[in-house]
């Protein structure tokens, strides 16, 4: 009977949960535009985030999920879900540069010393200026609170 009990609650617990990755997936896409529309955003700091966001939600889903089992597997699936997206983004991110820079004109060859200089130059500064080394607070996100409501 407790055995049966046990069962019950577990697939209780563990449908809830669906709800919060389905929200979890949701932060990070507004996390990574947030960090991606930025107009020196380069991979370095798509990077940054993905792992921030990562560690972030580990500890907060460790102090609020008291059951090993259930905490471990929902980290697991959770973050298959993250990495996923975080792959389609870098890909995209990815074509999306390698198609800029084949459509560079051959009239810029005389130019493109000094353009690529100066533009490399602020990019830099507003790197520092911008740069996302912060540790991330996931505390406020949607899914996150959603957690917190379910006082597992």
């Amino acid at each position: 009977m407790v055995k049966q009990t046990n069962v019950k609650n577990r697939k209780l617990i563990c449908d809830k949960l669906l709800t919060f990755q389905t929200q979890l997936e949701a932060d990070y896409s507004d996390k990574l535009y947030e960090v991606s529309r930025k107009r020196y955003a380069q991979i370095d700091d798509l990077e940054n985030v993905h792992t921030g966001f990562k560690s972030a939600v580990k500890r907060e889903v460790k102090s609020l999920i008291p059951f090993s089992d259930i905490y471990k597997e929902t980290i697991k699936l959770s973050f298959e879900r993250v990495d996923a997206q975080y792959q389609k983004v870098e890909r995209e991110y990815k074509e999306i540069w390698k198609e800029y820079s084949d459509n560079l004109s051959l009239n810029w060859s005389i130019l493109a010393p000094a353009v690529e200089g100066m533009a490399t130059f602020c990019g830099k500064v507003m790197r520092v200026l911008t740069s996302s080394n912060e540790e991330i607070d996931v505390s406020k996100l949607k899914s996150i609170l959603y957690l917190k409501e379910l006082n597992l």
